[in-house]
């Protein structure tokens, strides 16, 4: 097929240009339009500069708002007392923390101290000397009222012994009710043997009220061993030992005996003598129980109505004529000062308290986030409170006192709650 013929449309003048010069506007920098390099070489396109990648915003992380809190404490030097004296015996009741102190100056006769609350009172302090002859010592004592005692009361019972005297051993109760002056009662002497533990006798106002004691003689007297005796309150002479002591309960215990803690309501006294818990009457042994471990039983203390006490690793509670461990604290070999409890909660040294009816464990020397300084000064106290910490159930609040033999302060210490 023979396509017609189509003749071109004439160009108009200029129209080539225009073009070119669009076409460069076009290019630009690519190529040279028009000029002599304008071949049919390839375009060569530059490469662009990368821009740089951006770090990316470091996330800021706050720093935690110190929440926390250390157990307060107040401290204070026994008077009177150094590194090199000896403080033991502590023993509280619901207003203070007695203790016993033995001069490294043999020359100088024990004295009981008590620490009124805390010692941030002018008046903490009472001391007093149960027998003033040079170099006399105390072998026990025992608060009389360890339930409802005022602040400024002080009452216990003590025996002691003077070296000096041919009759030396000694008995009697100590109050400052009474001028401060101790009503002292002369005992049966055999070398240094007589009594070795005194007990207090319950609340004030019942007839357990009449203090306990155990009295040793040797094998050389006819009644030999390790006798109980309650103060049967029958007296013919008021200051005579034998008298106020005059019916024996039997049989004797079978060896000596660590602590002894009497009933707060009922005539029964509860007796430590290693892994064994005796309990006699006035007249005779009612019960026993000998523990399942090797370790001394000790820290022996009342809360409502029941007998708690640690030995081995526990503290177990007697309830009637049953015994139960209602805790874990750890190896330990009869060392006092272990535990103690008040309102409700067990504490520990470690700083650990444990709840009696819960068993969950908190702490109560700190909580929260602490600061530096609040840091140190839980290493601190964690450090002074080693030696043992001691408190009341009967308490109106929990006090904790603690002494620390290497230097020489009690600390009263008000723990942290829930």
């Amino acid at each position: 097929m023979t396509l017609p013929y189509v003749s071109a449309a004439p160009m108009r003048p200029g129209r080539i240009g225009v073009r070119l010069a669009l076409g460069c506007a076009l290019l630009g920098l690519l190529s040279a339009c028009g000029g002599e390099d304008s071949g049919g070489g390839p375009v060569v396109l530059p490469t662009p500069t990368p821009s740089p990648t951006p770090s990316p915003t470091p996330t800021v992380t706050p720093t935690p708002t110190p929440t926390g809190q250390v157990a307060s404490v107040d401290e204070g030097t026994i008077p009177g007392v150094t590194a090199a004296d000896g403080v033991s015996a502590f023993k509280v009741t619901n207003a203070g923390i007695y203790m016993a102190v033995r001069f490294a100056d043999e020359t100088k006769s024990d004295v009981i101290v008590k620490l009124r609350g805390t010692p941030q009172y002018s008046d903490a302090w009472y001391t007093a000397t149960p027998l003033t002859a040079s170099g006399s010592y105390v072998d026990d004592y025992a608060p009389a009222n360890p339930y409802s005692e005022s602040r400024l009361g002080v009452s216990f019972y003590w025996a002691g012994w003077t070296p000096s005297e041919e009759n030396g051993d000694h008995w009697g109760f100590h109050t400052v009710n009474n001028g401060g002056v101790s009503i002292i009662a002369d005992a049966r002497h055999f070398g240094h043997y007589g009594i070795q533990l005194v007990a207090a006798g319950g609340r004030s106002g019942v007839v357990t009220s009449r203090p306990w004691i155990m009295w040793y003689e040797p094998s050389t007297i006819g009644d030999s061993g390790y006798h109980i005796y309650q103060d049967d309150g029958a007296y013919t002479g008021s200051n005579e030992i034998s008298d106020r002591f005059g019916t024996m309960a039997t049989p004797p215990l079978p060896d000596g005996a660590s602590s002894m803690i009497s009933h707060p309501d009922d005539p029964e006294l509860y007796v430590a003598a290693g892994n064994q818990l005796f309990v006699y009457g006035p007249d005779k042994l009612d019960r026993s129980w000998t523990m399942p471990e090797a370790g001394t039983i000790t820290d022996m203390t009342w809360v409502d109505g029941k007998l708690y006490f640690a030995q081995a690793s526990k503290v177990y509670r007697v309830n009637g004529d049953t015994i139960n461990s209602v805790a874990d604290i750890g190896p330990g070999l009869g060392i006092e000062g272990r535990f103690c409890i008040s309102r409700g909660d067990i504490f520990l040294p470690s700083g650990e308290a444990i709840n009696i009816l819960s068993g969950t464990r908190r702490n109560w020397i700190s909580k929260g986030t602490l600061t530096a300084q609040q840091e140190t000064m839980v290493g601190l106290l964690t450090g002074a409170i080693g030696a043992g910490i001691y408190c009341s159930s009967y308490a109106s609040a929990t006090l904790i006192y603690s002494y620390n033999p290497i230097d020489g302060k009690m600390r009263a210490i008000t723990p942290l709650s829930n």
